[in-house]
This record gives structure tokens, sequence and C-alpha cells, in this order.
């Protein structure tokens, strides 16, 4: 038994005996994704790109803070852009999750805006001037908005997007 080799002959066969179980296994699971579709309510994602540019200022005049990488930045405009009153003041703005803040409340409403919404960052190799070697480097930000309205979703990623 442990020298016996498997040949394709062998799983040919296996396949043909047992024909009618692949075919019935196979539409009950594509039936089941094909319901599972159509019983889903579509959700919207709506993404800006903002690139970053080089620094306007001279090398000489800029502070240690201007040169810092630019994902730290990132980070801070994220927890800029997500704070708190931001985010309530577009909840509120375009009237988002009625029915969480009744029964919950804004906090609930806030945490589950902040779910929705995304950055990733966009990274190209570039030379380092100061050491000539390659290294990867942000040039760009991706940030989407996902939800159940196309045209609020497409609004608010505008609105995250100016701020």
């Amino acid at each position: 038994m442990a020298d016996q080799i498997l040949e394709w002959s062998d799983v040919k066969g296996f396949i043909r005996r047992r024909r009618k179980s692949f075919i019935s296994v196979f539409l009950f699971v594509f039936l089941t994704l094909v319901i599972i579709a159509f019983v889903l309510p579509p959700i919207y994602r709506a993404e800006t790109t903002l690139s970053i540019q080089e620094q306007q200022i001279p090398e000489n005049f800029a502070g240690e803070t201007i040169t810092t990488y630019a994902e730290l930045r990132l980070n801070s405009i994220k927890q800029q852009v997500l704070s708190y009153e931001r985010i309530q003041k577009i909840i509120e703005e375009f009237d988002l999750y009625p029915e969480i803040r009744e029964k919950y409340g804004m906090g609930e409403a806030v945490s589950k805006m902040k779910k929705s919404i995304g950055m990733q960052t966009e990274s190209a190799r570039f030379p380092n001037p100061r050491t000539g070697q390659a290294t990867y480097t942000t040039i760009a930000f991706l940030l989407y908005y996902e939800g159940r309205d196309p045209e609020k979703v497409q609004k608010i990623a505008n609105v995250l997007s100016e701020l």
C-alpha cells in the first residue's frame, strides 16, 4: 500500500465515479452564493488619491518638523480628519446612521463611521539623495469611504478629501 503511486488515470476514474456528488456540491455552493449576492444590500465605495508634494521651502530654512517622514505626517492628518468632532459634524450634516444615533447615541455612530473610512499609502522606489541607495517613499495616499447610499458616499468622500 505504501508503495502505491497515484496516477492521472486513477484520479479521472475517481472523478468519473463520483460525478454526481461533485456536480451536486458545485450547484449547491453556486446557488447559495447567487442567493447571498442578491439578498445582501450593495455597499458603495468612493475613493480619492491625494499626492504628496515635495516641500516648497528651501531645506536650509525648513525645520525638523517639516522634514519628517510622510507616514508620520499622514498619521497626524488621519488623527485630525478622524477626530470625534469632525466625524460628528459630517454625520449631522448628511444625517447618517439615524437608527444607531437614536438607539445607541452619537458615540456609536462616530465609531461606525470611523470603521467605514480607510486610508492606504502608495509607495514608489526612489534613490535617496543623501545615501544614493534606493528606498521606498510614500508618494500618495488613498482615502476612501464606504456606505449604502451612492450619492452620500461620494459627497462624504469629497468632504473627507478636503479635510
